[in-house]
């Protein structure tokens, strides 16, 4: 996790969200689902661009279940099958 952090102030936009996804999924393997959460919130908002915003989308859908956030869990499953799937 320490390095993970580290990575995550790289410069490099790429490796900054690399970091980030895999930050929020150690959190996900930790059950800290509230957090994870934010983590993949902040790769949809700020990384765009990055091709791990699908993987990011499907760990809000999970995390939001997991915290029983329904509405939230809708507007991203919606979000996700709306916009990425082909």
């Amino acid at each position: 996790m320490i390095l993970l952090k580290e990575l995550e102030g790289s410069p490099v936009r790429q490796i900054k969200v690399r970091a980030k996804l895999n930050i929020g999924n150690l959190l996900f393997d930790q059950k800290e689902y509230d957090l994870a959460l934010q983590k993949y919130e902040e790769i949809i908002g700020q990384y765009a661009f990055s091709g791990l915003v699908l993987e990011a989308l499907t760990k809000i859908i999970d995390c939001s279940e997991k915290l029983g956030l329904q509405e939230k869990r809708k507007r991203y499953y919606s979000i996700l099958h709306d916009f990425f799937e082909s």
